[in-house]
């Protein structure tokens, strides 16, 4: 993947970012509400005003430099109409919640669906640049500075032309915890993105 289009995509995932995790802190279990058995998008993605979440960020380098770290604030400032405005960062992020999952609005692509079925697959298209989303699971453990969250939604963006693949880990009532993208090169996948869960107000 050459210089350029790495750089594409690193803007392509802030733009849909609700964006490390600490190995010398003890896990803990994070902590969250009881939910049904049955859960909806909304349930993995709480656009409720005031909802907001704090991710730390770590950009990796192929030539082994140190990562480069940062963190990102996301809060939700809008929600009527099935329309949620998110601010992440310094951008203000548009969601559509249908009854057939949350939508992007800009790109009117499916982010999160309904049903909500392991190894469920739907295409993407995003400003020309195409690729399939797919759930890899409804059970996914995940580890994150504030702690391990279980029964995650795991879903799966892949843009094969352009070698990259997006991971996205949703805990229920809690919403992304974390976010991990990776580039392909020499048939080989490099991790060069990772925001993880620090802190989170969820009602």
């Amino acid at each position: 993947m050459n210089t350029k289009k790495m750089f594409c995509f690193m803007g392509l995932l802030v733009c849909v970012l609700f964006l490390f995790s600490s190995c010398n802190k003890p896990v803990k279990q994070a902590e969250r509400a009881d939910f049904p058995k049955e859960l909806k998008p909304v349930d993995y993605l709480p656009l409720n005003v005031g909802n907001s979440w704090t991710y730390e960020v770590r950009q990796f380098f192929i030539d082994g430099k140190a990562p480069k770290e940062s963190s990102l604030l996301t809060k939700v400032i809008d929600n009527k109409n099935g329309e949620a405005s998110v601010l992440s960062g310094d951008q203000i992020i548009k969601y559509k919640i249908k009854d057939s999952g949350i939508f992007k609005l800009s790109s009117k692509t499916l982010l999160i669906p309904q049903p909500i079925n392991k190894d469920a697959e739907w295409d993407i298209n995003i400003a020309g640049i195409h690729g399939k989303g797919k759930i890899l699971s409804t059970s996914e453990k995940v580890i994150t500075p504030t702690g391990l969250f279980e029964n995650c939604l795991l879903i799966e963006e892949r843009y094969s032309e352009d070698d990259l693949i997006i991971h996205y880990a949703y805990a229920p009532k809690v919403g992304l915890v974390r976010i991990e993208e990776y580039v392909i090169m020499d048939k080989k996948e490099f991790l060069h993105l990772q925001a993880s869960l620090r802190i989170y107000t969820v009602q």
